[in-house]
């Protein structure tokens, strides 16, 4: 056994930035495997919060015997100075014919993914980052203002409210509860498995850019 020892060099973590936002379209199958994705250039933050989760106390005989902890769903806040002109559909916005849009129309689900990238105090924040996959989710825009250009012009920053529902579980992962967010350690996943992850998700020449099921996620991550 060995003293605890702060400090060390490498050892300063911190966790950083966001890239490589992608989002991805039906038709999806029954367990959200998406099958279009398409880059998403503009994205600023993906502030991931909880839905639910809050404690409850059960008492018995007037005394405290239990915190309960409710079911917890994947909310978040994306903002962003724009998106893929596919997520228009994502948000309500149908297109009649080229260039002729109409709003307040059935909002469709989506999955899409991002890394956040973590560092350290030898290598900075490419020392390596967690992948993240979201299921099933729903937006809702935020107000949008419109302003007049003034001497010094700012982008107008978009942001949406994401709800999800989880996926069905599988076999595969049938001990866990639903999820429907699935985030991927680059320190410790299978490299393998991860490459595999992330080429899908890319596309090549050969193969579209798609969402894998997280059936096959946990499959190709067992080393």
């Amino acid at each position: 056994m060995t003293a605890i020892e702060w400090d060390r060099a490498g050892e300063r973590l911190f966790e950083t930035g966001i890239d490589h936002g992608i989002l991805f379209l039906g038709p999806a199958n029954a367990d959200y495997s998406y099958t279009q994705g398409y880059a998403w250039n503009g994205l600023l933050s993906v502030e991931q919060a909880v839905s639910g989760g809050e404690a409850e106390a059960l008492y018995f005989d007037g005394d405290k015997y239990l915190d309960y902890i409710q079911n917890e769903d994947y909310a978040a806040n994306i903002s962003a100075y724009g998106a893929p002109l596919e997520f228009d559909a994502c948000e309500g916005v149908q297109a009649l014919y080229s260039g002729l849009n109409v709003g307040n129309q059935r909002r469709i689900p989506f999955g899409f993914s991002y890394r956040t990238l973590i560092g350290n105090d030898t290598e900075g924040v490419r020392h390596a980052y967690k992948l993240h996959l979201v299921y099933n989710a729903m937006v809702t825009p935020s107000a949008r203002s419109y302003t007049t250009i003034s001497d010094s012009p700012q982008p107008m920053l978009k942001s949406w409210s994401v709800v999800s529902t989880p996926p069905p579980v599988t076999s595969t992962i049938k001990k866990y509860k639903r999820t429907a967010h699935i985030e991927i350690d680059s320190r410790y996943a299978w490299p393998d498995g991860l490459q595999t992850i992330e080429q899908v998700l890319r596309g090549d020449a050969s193969n579209p850019p798609r969402m894998p099921t997280q059936k096959l996620v946990i499959d190709w991550l067992q080393d």
